[in-house]
């Protein structure tokens, strides 16, 4: 007992690894096996993050692991369970920088809510955070903001998911954003973001996708007023001899 106290959870994970990574045995019961394959896979993960091995390409690994949990618990029909594991995917993706991922994860659980009579409420917020992914993947403002085009498509895609969307805050703020940032409007955005979380409250995650568009809003703001003070060429100096 004293020996098993001092065992760290990395040597934990290595020990359950092998039971997680394995397909569920066939001899028992599915069900059973099923489940408490899912919730072991999904302890892996945890202990992985507790051990700070969920940084950098940890990450992947640890996504994997959610991943496949979600598939289990998609097996046994716990569809809450599934989408849960799904979403800690897409957080984590678009902590690496692979928004494009997060935000096609995002969807993905959007279109189980909107089946559910329960969940369907939170399908809005769910599109908020697939819509934040594109806005932090926007990049530069003067580069022309591709991503915004790709986000207003796929926000009139989403109103065909779930018509409500269309009448929802989070509809509303995504439209005012989208008008904003191309106008580097530093303070009608702050405005904006600050209204919707005082009503509807927003997460660390998705503050921290906001400070990304925040800060590509002040860099061409730089931008512009370097711009604005560069000196005009002296009169005459046209470049002919």
């Amino acid at each position: 007992l004293c020996m098993m106290n001092t065992l760290s959870s990395a040597v934990i994970i290595i020990l359950l690894h092998p039971l997680a990574a394995a397909p569920p045995p066939h001899s028992l019961s599915h069900s059973t096996t099923g489940h408490s394959a899912a919730n072991l896979t999904v302890t892996i993960a945890e202990l992985l993050e507790d051990e700070g091995l969920g940084e950098g390409l940890g990450a992947y690994e640890v996504m994997a692991y959610y991943q496949q949990a979600s598939k289990y618990y998609l097996e046994e029909e716990l569809h809450d369970q599934s989408c849960d594991c799904l979403l800690e995917v897409a957080k984590r993706a678009a902590k690496i920088g692979r928004f494009d991922l997060a935000a096609e994860t995002f969807v993905t659980v959007a279109k189980v809510y909107v089946e559910s009579n329960l969940l369907r409420p939170n399908t809005p917020q769910v599109f908020l955070k697939a819509a934040l992914c594109h806005l932090a993947n926007g990049g530069a403002i003067s580069r022309g903001l591709t991503a915004h085009g790709t986000l207003r498509r796929a926000m009139r895609e989403w109103c065909k998911i779930d018509y409500a969307f269309a009448h929802s805050r989070e509809f509303a703020l995504l439209e005012n954003l989208l008008e904003i940032i191309p106008a580097a409007d530093v303070d009608a955005f702050a405005d904006h973001v600050y209204s919707y979380d005082n009503v509807a409250g927003l997460d660390g995650w998705a503050l921290a996708l906001l400070n990304i568009v925040k800060r590509d809003i002040e860099d061409e703001i730089d931008r512009r007023a370097r711009e604005h003070d560069e000196p005009s060429p002296p009169m005459g100096e046209s470049g002919e001899g």
